[in-house]
């Protein structure tokens, strides 16, 4: 810990209602800053544990970490096992009635917690509840989904953001801030690793806790503000949401393809076995595995950028070509209208 860095006190509840759950990476200011504000609200009324998993970061991470806070159980992996391995790893450690995933790039408001307990506690039915989503300037980044039969998402709030003072069923809330009862959790079998190294992997949850005839609400007087895509490569985030929403189609396309969204519902056939959550249980198994996705993710990926390339390669061919066809019908007027245009070309 670098010379005056206060430590970060957070709680350690001998009996927790919840376990936070962090799921980070190498985030550095972002993650301390997070974890500020969750020792901020730790004197509300809803004990709490902190775990934070430095998903690939390293045991030399993890240590720097440990040097500057306290009372939260520190762990790291040594290879990136994205968001769903990071949270099943975490599951494992975790004592709480509640799981609440958060983002390490996300810093809560008072009260967060307390909101979502309180909406949880209300019903029983309800598998999941998720906070409201601010901007760091206050402009509303989520508040609940809407799955399409298509297998994509869009807000439930539509435009509007009118009547967020409610309790609201939803099909799904973000991972940034997503209560999931332990029971519910175990029962569904956590989260799909290979929906690796994110997207979708908050969307499957849900659609899994639907399917089982549970709720899913947003609570919008839990809230977060959040710091959305700090580090992640916008072109790279493309590829792969698109990528695990075609695992994700092919996962349930089958039972999604007549929902109603918004409904909060998932109708599921009598005698119709729901599919499965492919975790692996053996941390050495899980890494070797979760090595092999992202090896064939990052193959994947630079495969879709070659075709682009090729693609690109291909139109400038054929732009050039019509450069050198238009010269030729103006008799070199073409030419020298573009170098009028562009002198240094």
């Amino acid at each position: 810990m670098a010379a005056g860095q206060p430590v970060i006190a957070l709680p350690a509840p001998r009996r927790p209602r919840a376990s936070v759950i962090i799921a980070a990476g190498a985030r550095g200011p972002l993650l301390e800053r997070c974890l500020e504000r969750l020792a901020d609200v730790a004197s509300g009324t809803v004990p709490f544990e902190t775990i934070v998993f430095l998903d690939g970061a390293g045991e030399e991470q993890a240590e720097r970490l440990r040097a500057r806070v306290t009372g939260a159980l520190i762990e790291a992996s040594r290879v990136e096992l994205g968001l769903a391995g990071a949270l099943n790893r975490a599951r494992a450690r975790a004592r709480g009635e509640f799981l609440v995933s958060l983002h390490d790039d996300a810093e809560v408001e008072p009260g967060w917690l307390e909101a979502l307990v309180a909406a949880a506690d209300a019903e029983p039915q309800v598998g999941a509840v998720g906070s409201l989503v601010l901007h760091m300037d206050g402009r509303v980044q989520a508040a609940g989904m809407e799955l399409m039969p298509e297998g994509v998402t869009r807000p439930a709030w539509g435009r509007s953001v009118r009547d967020l003072d409610r309790v609201h069923l939803v099909d799904q809330c973000g991972s940034s801030s997503l209560l999931i009862r332990a029971s519910t959790w175990d029962e569904v079998g956590g989260a799909d690793e290979r929906l690796y190294p994110l997207y979708y992997v908050d969307v499957d949850l849900c659609v899994a806790i639907l399917a089982r005839g549970q709720r899913v609400l947003l609570e919008p007087r839990s809230v977060i503000r959040h710091h959305q895509g700090a580090s992640t490569d916008r072109a790279f985030a493309r590829f792969v949401n698109r990528r695990n929403r075609e695992i994700f189609r092919a996962k349930w396309g089958d039972l999604i393809r007549t929902h109603t969204p918004g409904s909060g519902a998932i109708e599921v056939p009598a005698g119709r076995d729901l599919p499965r959550q492919e975790c692996e249980p053996d941390p050495d198994l899980q890494e070797r595995t979760q090595l092999e996705r992202a090896l064939d993710t990052t193959r994947a990926y630079a495969a879709s950028l070659r075709g682009r390339l090729a693609r690109r390669e291909a139109r400038l061919a054929r732009l050039r070509r019509v450069d050198v066809r238009l010269d030729a019908l103006t008799r070199g007027g073409w030419r020298r209208l573009r170098h009028a245009i562009r002198p240094g070309d």
